[in-house]
């Protein structure tokens, strides 16, 4: 099985570690996210979500926005020996989001959405922000806000239509929320 990260394509787990290991011990960002995300995944190397958060954080801090997401998933569910923080997991998402990133922006629409991490519930801006990510092909995005056009939230009107389309570009990608709401909709 190839492993892929970034835009670097790997037939063995271990020589990417390999890699990712020395570019991170010489301070690369790229080399400490991706050997963060694979001692997180246990590829290549014993899963040790502790070295994982530390590696991502090292990135994070140094503005990766793929490890900005990888440290908030972190905090938000309390892995690498991190407290659960979902303030800190808004944070992180909300820096990714800034930067553009979709994951980043459907993360934090969803913490809006909730209410979570300190931030006051607003479906509105959940809406702009699922928005934003759906715009480039997210299918998190995409199925959020299929959510909301299915309901008529945050200050979009209620539209089963704009929903389906919605559901189907995210379906497409295997999202689950997606292939409930296009089911939801059939009937």
């Amino acid at each position: 099985m190839a492993t892929y990260i970034g835009r670097r394509s790997f037939t063995d787990d271990r020589e990417a570690m390999r890699l990712f290991k020395l570019a991170a011990d010489q301070a690369c960002v790229e080399g400490q996210r991706d050997l963060g995300i694979l001692c997180a995944d246990g590829r290549g190397v014993p899963n040790d979500d502790r070295e994982a958060a530390r590696l991502l954080k090292l990135a994070a801090d140094q503005g990766n926005v793929l490890a900005q997401i990888s440290l908030g998933v972190f905090y938000e569910n309390g892995r690498g020996g991190l407290l659960k923080d979902d303030r800190e997991a808004a944070r992180l998402y909300r820096l990714a989001a800034e930067q553009g990133n979709a994951t980043g922006q459907a993360y934090l629409g969803v913490f809006y959405e909730t209410g979570r991490g300190g931030l006051a519930k607003d479906d509105r801006e959940a809406a702009r922000l699922y928005r934003l990510a759906a715009d480039q092909g997210n299918a998190a995005g995409q199925a959020y806000l299929g959510i909301f056009y299915e309901q008529g939230r945050g200050g979009l009107p209620k539209d089963d239509r704009e929903a389906a389309r919605l559901y189907s570009l995210a379906a497409y990608q295997g999202n689950a929320y997606a292939q409930a709401g296009l089911k939801r909709l059939a009937r």
